[in-house]
């Protein structure tokens, strides 16, 4: 070997072991996900509180007092709940405290207070490209905000201040 194919060969071995570590990282199995739509766990759970979020929203509307409570449900409003259905052995909690109607609600507040969140956590998907994404949990805040809130986040929700909806709500079956 030469003085100048020395470098370019530890070049070349350099770029190979750091190519080697970095695909030992690269998340293949999406790869296959790529162009397809992909109906995860964390997003029909996202979409379920969102919707739960909505039609509170909607029924304080309603309301003649511009409140509503999931504790105080029509049977109409069951009708239209029990179609929401977590999957597996989740359960959507919602609050058992008043929701006020969107013209009367304090933003600031109501941007940090959660309605609906589900007990289950869920790793995105699809995941990241390298590494592995963390479990969260679907919520919605009474702004109608919806966010991944952490496994540290839910813990620090007061839990006996939520239901689980399928109680107020029966599924069907």
């Amino acid at each position: 070997m030469t003085r100048k194919t020395i470098p370019i060969t530890i070049i070349v071995l350099a770029a190979l072991l750091v190519s080697g570590v970095l695909l030992s990282q690269f998340n293949f199995s999406r790869l296959k996900r790529l162009g397809h739509r992909t109906n995860s766990s964390s997003t029909a759970a996202l979409n379920d509180v969102r919707t739960i979020g909505v039609m509170a929203s909607v029924w304080a509307d309603e309301s003649s007092e511009q409140r509503f409570r999931f504790t105080a449900l029509t049977d109409a409003q069951r009708e239209d709940l029990k179609w929401i259905r977590p999957r597996g052995d989740a359960r959507y909690l919602v609050t058992l405290q008043p929701l006020q109607a969107w013209e009367q609600l304090d933003w600031e507040a109501a941007n940090s207070r959660v309605i609906a969140v589900c007990d289950t956590p869920y790793r995105p998907s699809p995941g990241p490209w390298f590494g592995v994404a963390r479990p969260n949990h679907a919520a919605v805040y009474e702004s109608g905000r919806t966010a991944l809130i952490s496994i540290d986040e839910f813990a620090a929700l007061d839990v006996t201040q939520f239901r689980p909806l399928g109680e107020l709500a029966p599924l069907e079956e």
